[in-house]
């Protein structure tokens, strides 16, 4: 049956977009302005709540209205986003395979923020035990900052986890895993989880490891000179060795030590420190990033010192991830870790690539997030693609535009650093094509020495001219959709005259499917929607095509018609 319910929040809310328009929820936490229908029967989801399972339907009404005694501008001219609660997740998977769709879950938790009252429990959460103190030669990138301590501030369409505690993550990862359950049984071995890394561990260890990452790179400019990832100086060790012979250094113990743990190729150095150690193994943190000063002629640590509690805080992570690409690679479910704030970027990627380099030995199980307003963004592929080529492993990529562009902007501004992001729009778009070019080129290249499939990359885009790009792209260079190396995929609700198309013409095509308890899955439903207000002319633009089609139904006496489709999408 059908019924209608209200929206309930844990918090006061304001949403808005670039066009200034908003919905806002009262002190009591109802929003005003939307109405919600809940639709399916069946059990329960026990473990978080009694509402009936199926799916939550969040749409916005045409007309101004009131609610509460309150006038609601007009909003998304009638736009749907959907979720999926509890056991209905097979129906509605089942039903996308008869017209050619696979799916791509996420789990929007409940946003924790809401039980820290006070900024310092927030900021808690981005401090060290061992205190934070600014030196000389940090990167006022990977500061903590008071100001920008709620990481939801100007983030509307992007979810954001704070941390509570230790407990608060593992029951976070319980509910990731029962997502991929749901994800494998209902897909077949086609399906994807996307996560946050956020949501597994402390996110002061991520800005932490960020800032040694880049550290990193700014010393191998100082000792070698240029600029770049470690890998793209394509040093030998032995230069490494003489610049440390010609500052007396070399025939140090601790010096030698640190030449026997770097990682490196025929064509040089790949990371100056044992990666796949600090992954796999238990090494501490703090005595693992030292550098040998070629000024001062001793050992640095380029990591903040940490306490005994945030090197287990480090592991548990670690572990938690560790075991979620585990589960995926068993259930054949792949996992797409969504991108974050540029500094926690570095650290989220770095640990992306040593779960790429364990589990992709077969196929694309992990894949990583590039968000393409970011200036640096292509390069970053480019280099995360060369280093999955020189260590042997399946490179998975996902291309967004990106979701964090106003708060990335005001907190380059407030702190003095530079704008990470692209001026505008058409820069943003010229980046995402780069990047998505270079990866269909890689691509080829690679099928044509015989090793095809060693690239997977989803184009994940709501804008058309960005899907026709990628599809003229492909067959400018050569890849066939039946190749199943790039997939496209849209929010659940938003774009199906993009979607439906893409799936039915044997392209790889994913809806992007909120998945979780109602009171949890309705605060992202409502950021979705408000969302949505950014595509009006998409929205104008669907319901004259649904109007097309419903005329060519009736003129061709074919009211009843289901598309039949039969592929695995890739």
């Amino acid at each position: 049956s059908k019924k209608t319910i209200q929206i309930i929040l844990t918090e006061e809310c304001i949403f808005e977009n670039q066009f200034g328009t908003s919905v806002t929820t009262n002190p009591h936490g109802t929003v005003r302005g939307a109405s919600v229908s809940l639709s399916g029967g069946g059990n329960g989801f026990k473990r978080h709540t009694q509402q009936p399972a199926g799916e939550v339907y969040l749409n916005v009404a045409m007309r101004k209205h009131k609610c509460d005694g309150v006038e609601v501008p007009p909003s998304t001219l009638g736009c749907s986003i959907t979720g999926i609660i509890g056991e209905n997740m097979g129906g509605r998977i089942h039903k996308f395979h008869d017209v050619t769709i696979s799916k791509l879950a996420q789990v929007p938790l409940i946003d924790t923020c809401a039980q820290c009252q006070e900024s310092d429990d927030v900021l808690g959460g981005l401090m060290s035990g061992a205190g934070f103190p600014v030196k000389r030669g940090t990167i006022p990138q990977y500061h903590v900052n008071r100001s920008f301590a709620d990481r939801r501030y100007k983030v509307q369409s992007a979810r954001t986890y704070f941390y509570l505690n230790e407990a608060q993550c593992e029951r976070n990862l319980d509910v990731f895993q029962e997502c991929l359950e749901k994800v494998s049984g209902a897909t077949y071995g086609t399906g994807i989880c996307a996560i946050k890394m956020t949501a597994l561990g402390r996110p002061q260890l991520l800005l932490q490891l960020s800032e040694v990452i880049m550290r990193t790179r700014q010393y191998m400019a100082e000792v070698v000179g240029g600029g770049g990832n470690v890998l793209t100086h394509h040093v030998l060790p032995e230069e490494l060795e003489k610049k440390f012979e010609q500052a007396h250094m070399l025939k140090d113990a601790p010096v030698q030590k640190f030449l026997d743990k770097i990682t490196y190729d025929k064509e040089g150095v790949i990371h100056l420190f044992p990666w796949s150690g600090i992954i796999d193994e238990n090494q501490q943190l703090s005595e693992t990033f030292r550098v040998p000063d070629l000024k001062s002629g001793r050992m640095v640590r380029l990591l903040t010192q940490l306490t005994p509690k945030e090197e287990e805080m480090f592991r548990n992570m670690i572990r938690r991830i560790d075991s979620l690409c585990k589960m995926a690679t068993n259930l054949d479910v792949r996992i797409m870790v969504d991108a974050e704030q540029t500094y926690f970027q570095p650290a989220i990627t770095r640990i992306t690539l040593e779960m790429m380099r364990k589990y992709n030995q077969n196929k694309a199980v992990i894949f990583n997030t590039y968000q393409c307003y970011l200036k640096n963004a292509y390069k970053e592929a480019t280099t995360d693609l060369e280093q999955a080529k020189r260590q042997n492993f399946f490179f998975g990529a996902k291309l967004v535009r990106g979701a964090y562009l106003e708060q990335e902007r005001a907190r380059a501004a407030a702190l003095g650093y530079p704008d990470p992001t692209n001026n505008s729009f058409e820069s943003t778009t010229e980046t995402y094509h780069q990047t998505l070019t270079e990866c269909l080129r890689r691509i080829q290249d690679l099928k044509d020495k015989g090793e095809e499939k060693k690239i997977a990359i989803m184009v994940a885009s709501h804008n058309e001219h960005t899907v026709r790009f990628a599809i003229e792209k492909m067959k400018e260079i050569g890849i066939l959709p039946q190749d199943k190396v790039i997939c496209f995929g849209q929010l659940l609700g938003m774009c199906d005259y993009i979607t439906f198309p893409l799936g039915q013409a044997g392209y790889s095509a994913y809806k992007y499917i909120p998945y979780g308890p109602i009171n949890e899955v309705l605060p992202y439903l409502s950021r979705r929607a408000h969302e949505n207000k950014g595509i009006l002319k998409k929205i104008k633009k669907e319901k004259r095509l649904l109007l097309s089609e419903i005329g060519r139904r009736i003129t061709n006496g074919q009211i009843i018609y289901t598309p039949k489709g039969n592929y695995t999408p890739v």
